[in-house]
């Protein structure tokens, strides 16, 4: 093929058989051409596809991070929240202890 496209033909040696040769091993080039831009255009598909996949990890890297951070606060406001419970049961349990018995 010529820069433009176009089909060249190849000038003949003289001998039918190298012509024949010749004519073959072209069309195999051609074969080969396809081949290399049909692979160019999926290693650039895939090239879009692993940039957007790495994003998507990123993204969902953060959230991960972020849900971490958010389950360590809430194990600790849990933390906090069952000393005041059992702080409140223990004042309730002496304040009860403190009270007269009740009369029948």
């Amino acid at each position: 093929m010529t820069d433009n496209g176009e089909n060249r033909d190849i000038p003949s040696t003289g001998n039918p058989r190298v012509d024949a040769a010749l004519q073959r091993i072209r069309g195999k080039f051609q074969e080969l051409e396809d081949a290399m831009l049909v692979q160019a255009h999926l290693e650039a598909g895939l090239s879009r596809q692993l940039k957007e996949h790495a994003k998507v990890l990123d993204r969902i890297l953060a959230a991960a991070e972020q849900n971490e951070e958010e389950h360590r606060r809430f194990v600790e406001h849990q933390r906090n929240l069952d000393e005041r419970v059992d702080s409140l049961v223990i004042a309730i349990g002496q304040l009860i202890q403190r009270m007269p018995p009740l009369s029948a």
